[in-house]
């Protein structure tokens, strides 16, 4: 039987940065164990949007007995949030048209964001996202036998703000305790910081992937 590992996430799980003939830790955990890969992350995303990302490689994946699939969800930061306009817009960044639109408040003029952090956000809200997500994520990977597998990578989760009746820590590295910039020794980006230099918006480099597959890699059985 065969095996592919299968990656959902945001620009960090893309590989955002990563220069031509660099590969992201996903790739990199698929290729230690002699896994096929496929990668379904999306830049600027919301922890939400792994539901829709996970719902496409269900549809897109072949009913095969013979290939067991693997599912790591990389949860990015849960301050972000995602809605639907009425009409799809083009993202001239990717040349692709995009049905859903994700806000985390750092655009100027944004007034869905002014009006969603202002009005709407609370720490409290963003777990009841996490927590809803995290069991969409796992219910549909039990339904179609996929072995699901979680972490935060520069999100933070205060496990006590809520009951998170449902949710298998086990299943998250390091039972949630601790995200991709903790492994990195560092509280927040830094572009001082060696896993990140030589990069140019905030996101790992080749070094700091290699470290996170390296780590996880010992996790995924």
């Amino acid at each position: 039987m065969k095996t592919t590992l299968a990656a959902f996430g945001d620009s960090w799980t893309w590989g955002a940065d990563l220069q031509p003939g660099e590969k992201t830790y996903g790739q990199l955990i698929a290729e230690t164990k002699g896994w096929e890969f496929k990668n379904f992350a999306e830049i600027s995303t919301a922890p939400e949007h792994m539901i829709l990302q996970l719902q496409t490689m269900i549809n897109e994946s072949p009913v095969d007995v013979d290939t067991e699939y693997v599912a790591l969800f990389s949860f990015t930061a849960l301050t972000r949030f995602m809605y639907w306009p009425e009409k799809a817009r083009f993202d001239f960044r990717y040349g692709t048209e995009c049905g859903y639109v994700m806000h985390d408040g750092s655009t100027e003029g944004d007034n869905a964001s002014e009006s969603y952090y202002k009005h709407i956000h609370s720490d409290r809200l963003d777990h009841f996202k996490f927590y809803t997500t995290a069991l969409a994520l796992s219910t549909l990977c039990q339904q179609h036998n996929i072995r699901d597998y979680y972490a935060l990578s520069f999100s933070t989760v205060d496990w006590k703000i809520q009951d998170f009746k449902g949710v298998d820590r086990k299943k998250f590295w390091d039972f949630g305790d601790t995200n991709f910039l903790d492994l990195f020794g560092c509280k927040w980006v830094d572009n001082n910081n060696q896993y990140f230099k030589g990069t140019h918006s905030s996101h790992p480099n080749q070094q700091g992937h290699e470290l996170i597959a390296a780590r996880l890699s010992e996790w995924i059985k």
